[in-house]
């Protein structure tokens, strides 16, 4: 035999996936293994995750022999590296149990006697559905904001705050939550906050005029709307909405900082993201829980996700991020890193007084805002060792990206690539 692979998929899949692998295993149409010669390892629980019984169980329930099913330490049954929230983790190894002796009554699929010989795998990918889920390096600086240094921690803190006021507010599973919000940490925050209650964040970019902002209002129906002292520093106007309204400060001094237990699946909607609304009124599009984990996870067909997480560790990899919350590449950029276990740097357009000391600064004309705009990174945050990805979303003429390139030159950063969705060549995107 040589190994059949593996197939990863998230944990709460397990009721499908070890039925159909033993049918597969065992099915006289398929390889047709007797089934007293199969044996299976399931991960054993460590300081971080339970003894995964519901794995034996299964396993059990399909047909394979109790005494042949082991549980192992994480180092026989784990297939990682992992970020926060996956996308590895426990997995369940299948042996065929060879015609020879044993090397004693301890043999087990971990020994090198050659009575097991390992064909297949499955891994049971964390997707932190619940609190007895995987976090690894939680005490990891993976956030750079206006506002601060955030670990795994402290983000995942703030976000259950967040999530627990929404859901002592009546939220439930795809409710819709709109933020206006600062460029700092609590955008984060809020993001995560929101899915963790079971509902569906929809972003919108304080700096956009008051007619778009009055449109994705009206038309996204949402139940609540966060927001914080931006909303009157920009002078908008949410009186139609004031019932709605939720301040940000006010959710963070919820006292309940555990993890929330929300039944939330694949096919629940997770975000609405507005389009720019260049040939027309913004139009709203729906993506789900599923698309998400997809599009970040680091397959080799991601590419650029692929490359960001696999290259992390020998080249020391930040994203840069500039992108306005609004467009469907800042999750790229947020979640692409963050649930990858790569730090972000969140950037501001305009100087903050948080931002003490030196900054690299670069100015930006926008397109979008009809107007020119200041990219500034602390110089604390930016340095000649860093690796730096610029990820961005539409390409018109190139502004942004030199603006980017300037305060990577400034810092003396090394520039690893640059990745753009769509190129707008009738604006010069393709020259």
């Amino acid at each position: 035999f040589e190994m059949l692979g593996n197939w990863s998929l998230g944990d709460y899949f397990k009721e499908e996936m070890i039925p159909w692998s033993y049918a597969f295993l065992t099915g006289e149409n398929y390889l047709g293994i007797p089934s007293d010669k199969l044996a299976v390892t399931v991960f054993g629980g460590d300081e971080t995750l339970p003894r995964d019984d519901e794995a034996a169980a299964l396993w059990e329930k399909a047909g394979i022999k109790k005494e042949n099913i082991y549980f192992m330490p994480r180092e026989n049954n784990w297939w990682g590296p992992a970020g926060i929230t996956g996308p590895c983790g426990p997995d369940t190894e299948i042996f065929i149990i060879r015609d020879q002796d044993d090397c004693g009554p301890d043999c087990s699929p971990a020994c090198d006697c050659g009575k097991y010989l390992e064909i297949w795998n499955n891994v049971f990918m964390q997707y932190n559905k619940n609190s007895k889920n995987l976090v690894v390096n939680s005490d990891k600086i993976i956030l750079t904001a206006s506002d601060g240094e955030f670990t795994y921690n402290d983000l995942n803190e703030k976000a259950n705050r967040i999530a627990n006021a929404l859901i002592k507010k009546g939220i439930e599973i795809e409710d819709k939550v709109m933020f206006i919000l600062k460029r700092n940490s609590n955008i984060v925050a809020s993001i995560f906050g929101i899915l963790k209650a079971g509902a569906a964040f929809i972003p919108v970019d304080s700096e956009y005029p008051q007619d778009r902002i009055e449109h994705v209002l009206s038309d996204s129906e949402s139940k609540f709307i966060i927001v914080d002292d931006v909303v009157d520093r920009r002078g908008l106007d949410l009186s139609s909405c004031s019932d709605n309204l939720l301040d940000i400060n006010e959710l963070l001094n919820e006292e309940n900082t555990s993890n929330p237990s929300v039944d939330v699946s694949p096919e629940n909607l997770a975000y609405l993201i507005y389009t720019s609304g260049s040939t027309g009124l913004p139009k709203g599009v729906i993506l789900e829980h599923g698309n998400i984990a997809n599009f970040v996870y680091p397959d080799p067909r991601n590419v650029c996700t692929y490359e960001l997480v696999h290259n992390l560790e020998k080249e020391d990899y930040k994203v840069l991020s500039t992108t306005t919350v609004a467009f469907d590449v800042f999750q790229q950029e947020l979640m692409g890193s963050l649930l990858n276990g790569v730090p972000m740097v969140f950037a501001k357009k305009s100087k903050s007084i948080n931002i003490d000391g030196d900054v690299y600064l670069a100015e930006v004309e926008s397109f979008t805002h009809g107007g020119v705009n200041r990219v500034i990174v602390s110089k604390r945050f930016l340095s000649a060792d860093d690796h730096v990805l610029i990820i961005d979303d539409f390409l018109a003429i190139g502004s942004a990206l030199k603006g980017l390139l300037t305060v990577c030159e400034q810092a003396g950063a090394t520039v690893v690539g640059c990745g753009i969705v769509i190129e707008k060549q009738y604006q010069g995107g393709g020259d």
